[in-house]
């Protein structure tokens, strides 16, 4: 009797520690998994890459001031155009003089879609490019930015409006083959300059895609309020 009972106890000891090892095994498949996901995103940020779920935050949506700052910071860096026109910059307010690019250039992309309500928007991260691969730029720091420059010298990169998306042919603006970027945003958080973007604002976000329906970036115009 006392040797079944030993027997019993050693099959129970056999068992706890035949599902701790089990368990243990399950917990480091767990960590390593988290860990490869983990290093796949990295991947996908170090290659330049945004996913899908990123766009489809932008897709036809009403976001507000805080998420339209949080595009800018999403897409820093990477090969998309974030395109903002706040009320300011329709209202005529130039951008301070104090956030001109060291370029002296302001990159805008105009909204063709209707030729008699021209829009302009302020071209931030990648710069989308022209024909013959001009680079966009304002040519005229600290001058009014409410409708397309125009005059020597100065060229707009136009979008329209197809199918909910707006739609650019020409890519991205390139010097020597890499992408020309703007990432001067500071005018974004100073009140009283063109590029001041509210946190309790509400803007329009709609999708940039090249004419295969690729994503190209986001476009956010804000609402009057």
């Amino acid at each position: 009797m006392e040797r079944e009972i030993s027997s019993g106890a050693m099959l129970g000891v056999v068992l706890l520690a035949l599902a701790a090892v089990i368990g243990l095994g399950f917990g480091v498949f767990a960590i390593a998994k988290g860990v490869a996901n983990e290093g796949t995103v990295n991947v996908q940020d170090s290659l330049g890459t945004v996913s899908e779920q990123v766009f489809l935050d932008y897709d036809q949506k009403i976001i507000t001031g805080t998420q339209a700052i949080a595009g800018l910071k999403t897409f820093e860096g990477k090969p998309y155009a974030v395109l903002v026109r706040t009320l300011a910059l329709r209202n005529g307010r130039p951008v301070a003089s104090t956030d001109i690019r060291t370029n002296g250039k302001v990159y805008i992309v105009a909204d063709v879609t209707n030729t008699t309500d021209i829009r302009s928007f302020i071209n931030y991260n990648a710069v989308v490019g022209l024909e013959k691969g001009a680079i966009p730029s304002h040519g005229t720091p600290g001058q009014p930015y409410n409708r397309p420059p125009g005059g020597e010298g100065v060229s707009v990169a136009g979008m329209k409006m197809i199918n909910g998306a707006y739609v650019i042919t020409d890519g991205f603006a390139a010097v020597n083959g890499n992408i020309v970027y703007d990432n001067q945003i500071g005018g974004i958080y100073k009140t009283g300059n063109a590029e001041f973007i509210s946190t309790a604002s509400k803007f329009q976000a709609n999708l940039l895609k090249d004419p295969s329906g690729n994503n190209m970036g986001i476009v956010l115009e804000e609402l009057a309020r």
